[in-house]
């Protein structure tokens, strides 16, 4: 029943109670476990090995947090039934390095240490060590801390037999710990002197303990070791002979508590107090059940289980079991601990239970009566021991009563005699100021004029000195003031410069967007002319130099559309067919094209690192955007060199100062930089610039940058180049991350077909255009009516109904383009088709169902969208 540890673990200050940790620095983990009452020792062993992992992974050199988890896990490992461990555990850590960091806690290792060996029935060891901790020199150590390891000592006296010395010192420590308010120290040792001094059977002196405590643990809240004292009241209830009391109050306590609320301790000490009732109250059959209950409990406890036993071995002789009693008893015996008390109680009940086995009941009986006759005998030196430590303690108190009056009465004649002299040396002082101040007054008029007048000219001097500092002081502050202001001004003239430059920059590129848009808006009407040109030609002559003819003019045709097709990226007025796309799975399907696009001599390093991040893209186009910066940096480097596509899922703030026209939110980052020759600043500003190029004459068109700028502002993202001369180039697109599933689109072609028997209301502005749309259309079976403007197909559609079809142009002069002519058409002819086409390729929401056909366009592409919007309509 004496818990050896509880002082160990309590140091100065500690609350009891609850020891489970939310996750907390290792250092708050393992005060936690070292000021705990000791319950839940299992999570206390995990936590403490864990910080301990965690503290080696680290390469911590805490000295002092690497001893105090030693310590957590040696006292984690006890109270778990493993006190080998715990001894082994702790040993290694009590060194000389923690003796120099933190005297008090290397003072409390090594009395745990010591404590950790009795318990392993090693007691000459234990004792030895105990000796020389405490004869050693310890003015360092805290006055609280040095009283645990006392306290400690104690525990070891009295479970080595030194039973007298052990309560005596007992007593000093509780007293002195009350007198201090120690309260963690009340608690602790008050419980072990309960304990001890009921192992002894000085029931009236353990009963006096607990009324004079009482007081000093009132305001503690219910935790482990104050349900311990509770119980022991208890217990001695049934000791001084009031059993029917004490089985109604224990077993009120053990229906109404649980292991999780108590502790298993405690619960298991609370069934062993029980049975001893029940046996006092003549109740073998139930307390038998309470002290194998009270056995399963406390089996795993190295001090309890053994006096848990000895009731269990107590309670099958009451009920006949002498067997069972002898079993029990042969456990006792090879435990490590045991003391003098335990070997008579042991060894008494072994010779009562044999004399039952061997049908001694005369026997047994006439031992039992001397057993009581003995402990009759024994009731008188307890309470003669009883008489003995409370006069004793009466006498300590006298004692210490006596020296403080008498250092009262010291104290009070130094006072006096002090306060006799003072008063002495006061009217000396007096007198001589009297003769002094007589004399003073006689020179004071003699003086006062002269230290006067210098008096004024040392403060004047003093003023005027002052006054230089405090001016040098404020021109230096001004100075330092102008300084930073100029350096702030010049700062945001700086930052305002390089606004404007980027702003001016954008306009100009923004400018050019629309121009080029526009000339390649009238250059595609053109191109369709010959495109539909070329065609009738290669059906309707033949011959070997048309042939020839042709080919040039369908290869110069082709080389045309792609400048088109990058001058409108760069404007912005391409059409993509976008979907979601998962970059990571695109990456994946066009990787052997990315390698051929930088050649032999350079090498592709490509890491993805976007987390399969899904971005609503035209797949060609991003195709060719990564292309075209693949083509530019292999270009850059012509004696070969390392070119690296990174793309990477990054989080963009509303305030990034790189990305300030993108929104907030989530982008995926592809960046494509490479070693070459790098350009210079004027070189970066213009590289977006269509038909601009740093590469040699002929060697390309300078359209392939400005498309892929193009490209990502059509698709609300963000480019960036970052360039010095010999430093390499940096190219970085940003695209906003959907949250849309991937899908690949696959394009399929359809038949080519005529337009037999069906009626065509055409509207184009370009009349060059408009006659040649009207010849390919006729050719293809179809009739033509063309109007040069919306407004006059509007007209016409509005009163008449001679037609199939509209094929009508976007832009066009006049209130009605192409867009309004639709949408009136949808609204008043509803099951009228309308075709429209572009050389803009102007984006439109094709969830309306509409179609535009881009220019230039060649007869198949026409006659399949006519016949497409007829089927659908």
């Amino acid at each position: 029943m004496l818990l050896a540890s509880v002082v160990t673990l309590l140091p100065a200050g500690a609350n009891e109670g609850d020891t489970q940790h939310p996750a907390r620095a290792p250092v708050d983990i393992i005060d936690a476990i070292l000021t705990s009452a000791g319950d839940q020792p299992a999570g206390q062993l995990r936590e403490a090995l864990q910080v301990l992992q965690s503290l080696r992974e680290t390469g911590s050199q805490d000295t002092v947090l690497l001893a105090k988890t030693c310590l957590a896990i040696s006292m984690a490992s006890y109270i778990s039934g493993d006190q080998a461990y715990a001894l082994d555990n702790l040993a290694p850590c009590v060194t000389d390095d923690v003796r120099q960091a933190d005297a008090s806690i290397y003072m409390r290792m090594r009395s745990y240490l010591a404590s950790l060996m009795m318990l392993n029935g090693k007691r000459e060891e234990s004792l030895a060590e105990y000796a020389d901790l405490l004869s050693g020199d310890n003015s360092d150590i805290d006055p609280s801390a040095m009283r645990r390891v006392r306290a400690n000592y104690a525990t070891v006296l009295f479970e080595a037999g030194k039973v007298m010395t052990a309560i005596e010192e007992m007593q000093d420590i509780v007293q002195e710990s009350l007198d201090a308010n120690d309260q963690p120290l009340i608690v602790g040792m008050g419980n072990n002197l309960v304990v001890a001094l009921i192992e002894q059977r000085l029931y009236g002196a353990a009963d006096a303990w607990l009324t004079r405590l009482e007081p000093a643990i009132a305001g503690i809240e219910v935790g482990y070791v104050i349900v311990s004292m509770r119980l022991h009241d208890m217990q001695l209830k049934a000791l001084r002979g009031n059993a029917a009391q004490a089985v109604d109050e224990l077993s009120a306590f053990v229906a109404s508590s649980s292991v999780e609320q108590v502790g298993s301790i405690n619960y298991g000490n609370a069934y062993e107090f029980l049975a001893q009732a029940l046996l006092a109250n003549g109740q073998p059959q139930r307390a038998l059940q309470a002290a194998q209950q009270a056995a399963a409990l406390l089996s795993e406890m190295p001090v309890e289980t053994i006096d848990a036993r000895i009731i269990l071995a107590k309670a099958y002789v009451a009920n006949g079991e002498f067997e069972n009693a002898l079993e029990e008893l042969d456990i006792v015996d090879t435990a490590p601990l045991d003391t003098p008390i335990r070997n008579e109680q042991a060894s008494a009940t072994r010779l009562v239970a044999e004399l039952g086995m061997d049908g001694q009941t005369d026997f047994r009986q006439a031992f039992e009566q001397y057993l009581a006759a003995s402990a009759a005998r024994e009731a008188t030196t307890i309470q003669q021991n009883t008489r003995y430590f409370d006069a004793r303690m009466t006498a300590q108190r006298q004692q210490a009563e006596i020296e403080r009056i008498e250092q009262s009465r010291a104290l009070l004649a130094a006072q006096t005699a002090a306060s006799t002299a003072r008063a002495s040396v006061l009217e000396a002082r007096a007198d001589a100021n009297t003769r002094v101040r007589n004399l003073m007054l006689a020179l004071f008029f003699l003086v006062a004029t002269g230290v006067a007048m210098t008096v004024y000219a040392w403060t004047q001097r003093r003023f005027e000195r002052r006054l230089r500092l405090q001016e040098a002081a404020l021109n230096e502050q001004l100075s330092q003031l102008v300084a930073e202001k100029s350096e702030a001004l010049h700062s945001q003239m700086r930052e305002q410069t390089a606004l404007e430059r980027e702003l001016a920059s954008k306009a100009q590129v923004e400018a050019i967007g629309r121009l080029t848009g526009n000339v390649a808006h009238d250059f595609n009407n053109l191109l369709q002319v010959i495109s539909i040109a070329n065609e009738h030609v290669r059906k309707e002559s033949t011959g070997e130099i048309t042939e020839t003819m042709l080919q040039s003019s369908n290869q110069a045709l082709e080389h045309a559309k792609a400048i088109i097709r990058q001058l409108l990226s760069y404007a912005r007025r391409q059409r993509l067919e976008t979907v979601p796309l998962g970059f990571s799975e695109f990456l994946a399907s066009t990787r052997t094209l990315l390698h051929a696009a930088v050649g032999e001599q350079v090498a592709l390093q490509v890491r993805d690192e976007s987390d399969d991040a899904c971005v609503k893209l035209d797949p060609s186009q991003l195709t060719t955007a990564i292309l075209n910066l693949l083509t530019n940096a292999s270009d850059a480097m012509p004696n070969g060199g390392e070119v690296r596509l990174l793309a990477t899922r990054e989080s963009l703030g509303a305030d990034d100062e790189l990305w300030r026209d993108l929104s907030a939110g989530e982008y995926l980052i592809i960046t494509v930089s490479d070693d070459g020759i790098g350009m210079t600043e004027a070189e970066r500003e213009r590289a977006c610039e269509p038909f601009f190029t740093t590469k040699d004459e002929h060697a390309g068109t300078g359209l392939g940058l400005s498309s892929v700028y193009g490209f990502v502002r059509q698709s609300q993202g963000d480019m960036h180049i970052r360039s010095a001369p010999g430093a390499g180039t940096s190219i970085m697109m940003a695209f906003p991350i959907t949250a849309e599933s991937s899908q690949m689109q696959e394009s399929s072609e359809k038949p080519s077909a005529g337009l037999d028997g069906i009626r065509l209301l055409l509207a184009e502005d370009n009349a060059i255009l408009a006659r040649t749309l009207v010849a390919m259309i006729e050719h293809l079976g179809a009739e033509v009516r063309h109007f040069s403007t919306g407004d006059e197909a509007l007209e016409h559609i509005a009163i008449h109904d001679d037609f199939d079809v509209v094929l009508s142009d976007i832009r066009m002069p006049g209130k009605m383009d192409g867009f309004a002519l639709y949408s009136w058409v949808r609204e008043h002819r509803p099951q009228l088709p309308v075709l429209l086409m572009s050389g803009f390729n102007d984006s439109v929401d094709t969830e309306d169902g509409v179609i535009v056909l881009s220019k230039p366009f060649g007869q198949q592409e026409l006659s399949q969208a006519l016949r497409s919007v007829v089927a659908t309509q």
